[in-house]
Parts: C-alpha cells; structure tokens; sequence
C-alpha cells in the first residue's frame, strides 16, 4: 500500500514538473535546434501549436512592421538561442533584432502587402510577439482571437492541456488504488 502511495506521489510530482518546464524551455521542434526560427509565411497553420494565421488590415503597399518581444522582458525561454527572422513572401525582407546573442527582441518585417492579405506567423518555439501597430491601430487581426490576446501573439503551448492532463492521472491513480487495493486485501 505504501508503494502505490509513493509511486502515485512521485507520477503526480513528476507530471506537475511538465508545465513548468514548458515555461523555461523551448519545446517541441526547437529543442534541437540551435537556432529557432520564426516565420512569416503563407496561410495556414493548421494544427501547429505555434502558428497564428492572420489578417493584414493596415494600408496595402510595404510597411515596416516590427513583431516584437512584449517588454519587459516579454516571454521567452531562459538563455534563450538566437531565433532567426524568415519570410517566403515575395520581396520581403525580415531583420531580426537582437541585443546579444542571448537576448531576442523581435522581428522587423519590410514588405509588401495587401489589405485583407492572409500570413500566417509561427515559431520553433515558444515566444509570445506584439501586434505591429502603425498610427496605434493594429495592422493584424487574428483568426483565432484566443492566441491573440491584449494585442500579442501567443506562439505558447496551451496551459490547460496540462491541466486536464493532471485531472486525468489524479482520477487513474485513485481508479487504481480502489481497484487493485480490493484484490491485494483478499
């Protein structure tokens, strides 16, 4: 009986360790790449979880629009590796901003586009990125306006995944303990 206890406990600490490691640490393909990127490219995401498709509602023509960390600081793994700006839309060009080789800021993007245009933004890991904004009006709206919240864009693992993961064990290890306990007794 104590084994299960402690067996339970140590499943329920363990599984307690994933959310909090997904906070500190890239995951996903970005956990062995040395040098994650994030892309602004042609629709759609589909089921990525750091893809956000977008709208482009700001005037058509090239604008420079910079997809920036939230400060201070913003979110971002800790030490995070130097993430690497791409597009594949034709005659853009996309800067990356960095203080260090440490220390990521966001993406500057330069580039033509079309009012109501669909782009998509995505990352090989987690980082949550500003709107860009021109005259202080966004110039994106979000398909999915729960990645999209207070003017950023979310490219982070869903945090209720974890918790609903964590009710299901908790359920298994009590279902458990009830079942196999009864026969051990007899």
């Amino acid at each position: 009986m104590k084994l299960a206890r402690v067996l339970g406990f140590l499943i329920i600490l363990g599984s307690s360790v994933i959310p909090a490691y997904a906070t500190e640490t890239p995951i996903g393909p970005s956990s062995v790449l040395s040098d994650p990127t994030i892309s602004i490219r042609d629709p759609n995401c589909g089921s990525d979880p750091y893809c956000v498709d977008l709208t482009y509602t700001g005037a058509t023509g090239t604008e420079l629009l910079a997809f920036l960390v939230p400060a201070p600081p913003g979110f971002l793994p800790a030490n995070p590796p130097p993430y690497n700006c791409v597009t594949n839309i034709l005659g853009a060009t996309v800067a990356t901003l960095e203080e260090t080789p440490s220390e990521f800021n966001g993406c500057l993007f330069d580039g033509p586009l079309t009012n109501g245009e669909d782009v998509t933004i995505s990352a090989d890991g987690p980082v949550v990125l500003t709107i860009p904004e021109v005259a202080g009006n966004p110039v994106f709206t979000c398909t999915d306006t729960s990645q999209c919240p207070g003017g950023d864009i979310d490219l982070t693992p869903e945090p209720r995944t974890a918790l609903l993961y964590m009710t299901g064990l908790v359920f298994l290890v009590g279902f458990a303990r009830k079942r196999f306990g009864a026969n051990f007794r007899t």
